[in-house]
C-alpha cells in the first residue's frame, strides 16, 4: 500500500504585524489559531480587524487587495497571508507664516497646515511635503527629525518615508 497525497480543502492564513483574522463562520480566529478545514466548495468570507495603533496594509496568497474582507471559494489547500502596518505620528510645524501641505493623506486627517499639526500614517509610507510661503516671503530649508536629505537642499518639496513617529519643520523667511 501506498499513502495517497489528498490536497485537503482548507485555509491557512498567515499574519504579520498586529491584528486578527477571523471567518464569518467563526471556524478562523487567528488570535487562537489560523486553519480551518472545510467541505470541497465552501465559500468562506474572511475579515482583518487591525489592532490598535495599526491599519490593515493588505491580503497576499488566495485574497488579494486591501478592502477589510475577502471571499474565497474551498476547493483545494489555499494560502492567506494578512499584513498589517503600525502607524505612526508625522508633526508638521513652521517657523513663520506660511503653509505645508502632504500627499498621501494621512490615514487619520489630511495634513493641510497653516500651523503645527500632525497627522497618522502606516509604517513604510512615503509622504511628500510641500511648503508654501506668503506672498513676499521665501522658503528656507527643513528641519526637524524628519528632515533627512531635505535640511541638505534648500527646496520647498520634501519626500519622508515614514519609520517611526517624526518631526518636521518648514523655515521661511520673515
Amino acid at each position: 500500500m501506498t499513502a495517497a497525497n489528498v490536497n485537503v480543502p482548507s485555509i491557512v492564513v498567515s499574519k504579520a504585524g498586529n491584528g486578527n483574522v477571523t471567518a464569518a463562520d467563526k471556524s478562523i480566529n487567528c488570535g487562537s489559531g489560523c486553519t480551518s478545514f472545510y467541505n470541497d466548495g465552501t465559500a468562506v468570507t474572511l475579515t482583518a480587524s487591525p489592532a490598535s495603533g495599526t491599519v490593515f496594509g493588505g491580503w497576499s496568497g488566495a485574497c488579494s487587495g486591501n478592502l477589510l474582507t475577502c471571499s474565497v471559494t474551498v476547493n483545494e489547500s489555499l494560502a492567506v497571508g494578512a499584513t498589517f502596518k503600525q502607524l505612526f505620528t508625522l508633526s508638521v510645524g513652521r517657523s513663520n507664516p506660511g503653509t505645508i501641505t502632504a500627499s498621501p493623506f494621512g490615514v487619520d486627517r489630511a495634513l493641510d497646515c497653516g500651523s503645527n499639526c500632525s497627522a497618522k500614517f502606516a509604517n513604510g509610507t512615503t509622504v511628500v511635503l510641500t511648503a508654501t510661503p506668503p506672498a513676499g516671503k521665501q522658503f528656507v530649508n527643513w528641519t526637524g527629525s524628519g528632515a533627512g536629505a531635505c535640511s541638505l537642499s534648500p527646496v520647498p518639496t520634501c519626500s519622508v518615508v515614514i519609520s517611526k513617529d517624526t518631526s518636521i519643520q518648514a523655515n521661511f523667511s520673515k
